[in-house]
């Protein structure tokens, strides 16, 4: 019966080691377990908050693939308004080499005709001379002849 009483003793004694290591072990799940629980908690935080940062992120692309999209028109139209000055610019610089080439046209005729010009007013002077001249002489006979 002793043997029976220490067996059994030993057995109970077994059992509450048992039990207090399941016990402890139960605490440190517990523990584990919140634990686990709290990261979860932080990592569904994170989610929801990255989640809001991308649906931001989002609406900040397409705010920026717009304003790009508008910048793309406005160059493109900026380019062709370039495009068509400059083919102005061209245009007025041949009426421009056009007109220098008129004006050294008519610079040269101004300078023919100023020489022109300048012969007939000399043929002019001759000519009043001579028909000077030639009063003088005809009013010297005419009185001769009285």
């Amino acid at each position: 019966m002793r043997m029976a009483l220490e067996h059994e003793r030993s057995e109970k004694d077994r059992q509450l080691r048992s039990y207090a290591d399941l016990h402890n072990e139960h605490g440190a799940l517990k523990r584990e377990l919140d634990q686990i629980r709290k990261e979860n908690d932080c990592l569904s935080r994170n989610c929801d908050n990255l989640s809001s940062e991308i649906r931001k992120l989002k609406l900040a692309e397409q705010a920026q693939r717009a304003t790009v999209k508008d910048l793309m028109t406005t160059v493109e139209e900026q380019t062709k308004n370039i495009q068509a000055k400059e083919i102005e610019i061209a245009k007025l610089h041949n009426t421009i080499e056009l007109l220098t080439k008129v004006n050294r046209v008519y610079e040269e005729e101004s300078k023919n005709l100023s020489r022109q010009v300048e012969t007939l007013l000399h043929y002019n002077r001759e000519l009043q001379e001579k028909a000077f001249t030639e009063k003088n002489v005809a009013h010297l006979e005419q009185k001769q002849f009285q």
